[in-house]
C-alpha cells in the first residue's frame, strides 16, 4: 500500500527552520538521535501560522506523490509543551478540551480535513485514538495490538505493526554478542505473530508492516543483518490465506 509518511522528526526539522511554529519559540537543531523530553518538537496548535504551513506543505506533497494515503505521524508528541503555552491552553478552554490527548485529537481532526481536501486519506500512529479518533483516519498500531483493536471497534481501517512482533531494529539473538538494538525480537516470535486479533472483523485490518528504524543502524551491512531473515518470516505470516497485505519499511531519522 503506497503512502508517504511524516513524523515528529519532520516537525522538528520544520521548527528548527521556523521556531515561531513551536510553543516555546526557541531555536532547536535536528539531532540524529532521539530528542530529549526537554526539547519542544510539537507544533503550536493555536498558531495560525502552523496551519498556513501545513496547508502549503500538504498541497505540495499531494501534488508530488500519487499515492492514496499520507501518513501524518502523531506518535510520541511531547504534549507537555501545549499545556505550557497560553495560546493552546486558551484554545482548549474555548473548545471544551480537558486533556492534552483531547487537544491532539482536535489537531488530528483538523489535519484530517486538510488531508482530505487534497484528495488523500490520513494514516496516523495509534496515539491518534486517544482523545477521540478523526472520522476517517486509518490507525497504524505500533505500541501493541490495542490501538488497532480499538480502531477496528470504532469501524476504522487498521494497519498492524506492533513493536514486540514486527520491529526489526530490535536484537534477534544473544544480547551479549548482538549489535545494539532496543529489546529483542526472535525469529520464532515473528512466525507466531497473528495480525488479526480474536473478535476483530478482518475487513478492518487493512494490512501490516515490519519496520526497521535505522537511527542506531550505521551501515547497510548492519541493516541487512537486522532485516533478514525476520522480514521473510513476517512476509510469510502476512502471506497466509485470509491475511492482510504486508509491507517492509526502512525508516531513517
Amino acid at each position: 500500500m503506497p503512502r508517504l509518511k511524516t513524523d515528529s522528526y519532520t516537525c522538528l526539522a520544520l521548527i528548527a527552520s521556523y521556531p515561531n511554529l513551536s510553543c516555546t519559540k526557541k531555536q532547536y537543531y535536528v539531532s540524529p538521535q532521539y530528542a530529549p523530553d526537554s526539547l519542544d518538537d510539537v507544533l503550536c496548535v493555536a498558531n495560525d501560522s502552523t496551519w498556513l504551513f501545513l496547508d502549503k506543505i500538504f498541497t505540495q506533497v499531494a501534488q508530488l506523490f500519487p499515492y492514496e494515503y499520507i501518513h501524518t505521524g502523531g506518535d510520541e508528541a511531547n504534549r507537555q509543551f501545549w499545556m505550557k503555552d497560553p495560546k493552546d491552553v486558551a484554545l482548549m478552554k474555548k473548545e471544551g478540551l480537558k486533556t492534552p490527548a483531547e487537544l491532539q485529537s482536535y489537531f488530528e481532526k483538523k489535519l484530517e480535513k486538510l488531508i482530505i481536501s487534497k484528495g488523500k486519506k490520513m494514516i496516523g500512529w495509534d496515539e491518534i485514538v486517544e482523545g477521540g479518533l478523526a472520522p476517517e483516519a486509518v490507525v497504524m498500531s505500533w505500541r501493541g495490538m490495542k490501538g488497532g483493536i480499538d480502531g477496528a471497534e470504532m469501524v476504522h481501517e487498521v494497519i498492524m505493526t506492533p513493536i514486540l512482533e514486527t520491529y526489526l531494529s530490535r536484537k534477534q539473538g544473544d544480547p551479549s554478542v548482538e549489535p545494539f538494538g532496543p529489546g529483542i525480537l526472535r525469529l520464532s516470535t515473528c512466525y507466531q505473530f497473528e495480525p488479526i486479533p480474536n473478535g476483530v472483523d478482518p475487513k478492518y485490518i487493512l494490512g501490516g508492516q515490519a519496520s526497521t528504524w535505522t537511527e542506531k543502524i550505521p551501515n547497510y551491512r548492519h541493516l541487512g543483518y537486522m532485516t533478514w531473515p525476520r522480514a521473510l518470516a513476517i512476509a510469510e505470516v502476512y502471506g497466509r490465506p485470509n491475511q492482510p497485505a504486508t509491507g517492509i519499511d526502512f525508516h531513517t531519522v
